[in-house]
Parts: structure tokens; C-alpha cells; sequence
């Protein structure tokens, strides 16, 4: 039971620490554009593929090394960038801010 609130709290913290530098990358263009466009498959194909990579991990289990480093970036990463995409999908567009007279 603990080991799903470990990978939340994980994730979570992971979001919160590589916020700062993940907010400077810019979209890709097809993103972009697929977002002007109202494409919704694009933020269910990533969870769904986030999940198939989390179950193929699961099935491969712990490992040690160089191996296991690398299955526990992506244990965190792929519900990290699902989290991401689904996000900046669906949130607007921050535009300049409007500046009111008091």
C-alpha cells in the first residue's frame, strides 16, 4: 500500500524541484500545433504509454547498477511527462498580463 504513495510523493517532489528548469524548454512544434488544432489524443496516448512503461518496469522489478538507475529515472519520468502533457494541454495559454488603473 505504501509503494503507490512513495511513487506519488516521488513524482510529486520531482515536479516541484524540476519545475524551474522544465518551464524554460519550449514545445515542440508539432505540439504546438496539434494543440491549436484540439487534438485530444495526444495527452491520452502519453498516459496511456506512461502506464504501459510503468508495467514493464514493474515486470522487470528491481534491479541494481547502472540498469536499475536508469528504470528508476523512468519509474519517476514517465508519470512525470504524462503529468506535463496532460497539464499544459489542457490549461490556457498565459498571456501578457493586463495592467488595470486604480
Amino acid at each position: 500500500m505504501t509503494e503507490p504513495l512513495v511513487l506519488v510523493v516521488t513524482v510529486i517532489a520531482a515536479a516541484f524541484l524540476l519545475r524551474p528548469i522544465l518551464d524554460r524548454l519550449p514545445a515542440p512544434r508539432w505540439y504546438a500545433r496539434a494543440r491549436e488544432r484540439g487534438r485530444p489524443g495526444i495527452p491520452v496516448t502519453m498516459t496511456l504509454v506512461a502506464a504501459l512503461v510503468l508495467a514493464m518496469e514493474w515486470m522487470i522489478g528491481e534491479r541494481r547498477g547502472v540498469f536499475g538507475g536508469i528504470l528508476l529515472i523512468l519509474w519517476i519520468g514517465a508519470p512525470l511527462a504524462a503529468w506535463r502533457v496532460f497539464r499544459s494541454w489542457y490549461r490556457r495559454p498565459h498571456g501578457p498580463r493586463e495592467v488595470t488603473p486604480k
